[in-house]
């Protein structure tokens, strides 16, 4: 005999989960219970009775959640569990998974898309991140652009499925980035920000400096980034001078097997063109090499103090690189010694090009044109 509640109309999906009672309310009652509420935090209460809605009673294939209020959306109890949903797309929301402790430090919770068997292509745009991790054995395509996440500590994203991944902070600490090992292609862009940033110009996270926000105080030297980025053929990796993310990773020896094209930025010019020389060196099938210098003539780049180059390390350039393009404001000094440092690890200078008058692109990737961007 059929359960009375499904035959006038109430989820059973809410019903056979046996979590899910407010949803099942008549529209009435829902606004009752909810009017008494500040309206930011009946919006957030409504909009997660919406989702849990649409999830498991509409079965929506592709989820796309953006509400335009004064401040960001919270989502802080809505479960993803869904057996169909492919594609979810989240735009300016707060996704805050913690609570308090009578004792002890503030407990942060994982992201968990382990109940969203078919989800493939996650969004993230805008959001203040404040998880443990996020976690996805099915995901292939990742966007998370233009985020905030804690300053405090680092989430973890594993995502070992994942083919191609772009990544945008604005604020907090970086990510840090389980293995990757199907991924193809990645850019990543690291904003300025206190955060990952020394105040003593130590490039290794941990400068002793109590009072430094930049450093977390961690013995720890894994890598962030770079090692779980090193299976990937296309990168582009672009971060403010002053992050100490990407030179940190280049202290550890991982090499990229299957790099053949790369963007790189300013920071790799720092200390001493380290980056850019730890990319040439570990790189062994590189086909196709880009620096964007955007800040090359101003104070903060390395200063230049002879005209010739002494290597630290001898070694020659993989045989493959045909294509490297310096893009600067203008040519000065510091480009000429770059072109130098080429010539000096084996790359003939006819494969070298340069463009003046480059105007960095917007960081934003609203308008990027992606197959993806809804």
């Amino acid at each position: 005999m059929p359960d009375r509640r499904e035959e006038d109309g109430t989820p059973a999906a809410a019903i056979a989960g046996g979590e899910d009672h407010i949803s099942a309310l008549p529209d009435d009652l829902l606004h009752l219970i909810l009017s008494p509420l500040p309206s930011d935090q009946a919006l957030c209460e409504f909009a997660q009775l919406w989702i849990r809605h649409v999830l498991t009673v509409c079965r929506v294939r592709v989820l796309k959640v953006w509400v335009r209020t004064y401040r960001r959306l919270r989502l802080d109890t809505t479960p993803f569990a869904s057996p169909v949903l492919t594609r979810l797309n989240l735009r300016d929301v707060s996704l805050m998974f913690d609570r308090w402790q009578r004792e002890g430090p503030r407990l942060f919770h994982p992201l968990d898309f382990s109940n969203c068997p078919a989800l493939k292509y996650l969004t993230m745009t805008s959001c203040k991140i404040h998880v443990s991790a996020i976690v996805s054995k099915t995901l292939t395509w990742l966007s998370v652009v233009e985020c905030h996440f804690h300053s405090k500590f680092r989430t973890c994203v594993s995502a070992s499925c994942v083919e191609w991944m772009e990544l945008s902070i604005c604020s907090g600490r970086a990510p840090i980035l389980d293995n990757m090992p199907n991924l193809e292609a990645a850019d990543v862009r690291l904003e300025n920000d206190y955060y990952d940033c020394c105040e003593n110009g130590d490039d290794s996270g941990d400068c002793k400096d109590d009072e430094c926000r930049g450093c977390l105080g961690s013995s720890d030297t894994s890598s962030v980034l770079l090692a779980s980025l090193s299976g990937a053929t296309d990168l582009e990796l672009m971060s403010d001078p002053h992050q100490y993310i990407f030179p940190r990773d280049c202290k550890s020896c991982i090499i990229f097997e299957k790099l053949g094209t790369l963007v790189l930025n300013d920071w790799c010019m720092r200390p001493e063109f380290a980056g850019l020389v730890f990319f040439l060196r570990y790189s062994p099938v590189l086909k196709k090499l880009t620096l964007q210098l955007e800040y090359c003539e101003k104070e903060q780049a390395v200063v230049v103090t002879d005209d010739q180059y002494t290597p630290t390390e001898h070694f020659l350039v993989s045989e493959k690189l045909k294509t490297v393009k310096i893009k600067c404001p203008e040519e000065n000094e510091l480009v000429k010694k770059l072109f130098v440092i080429l010539r000096t690890y084996g790359v003939p200078p006819e494969h070298i090009r340069i463009k003046q008058n480059f105007i960095p692109p917007d960081v934003g990737y609203e308008n990027s044109g992606s197959d993806y961007d809804w």
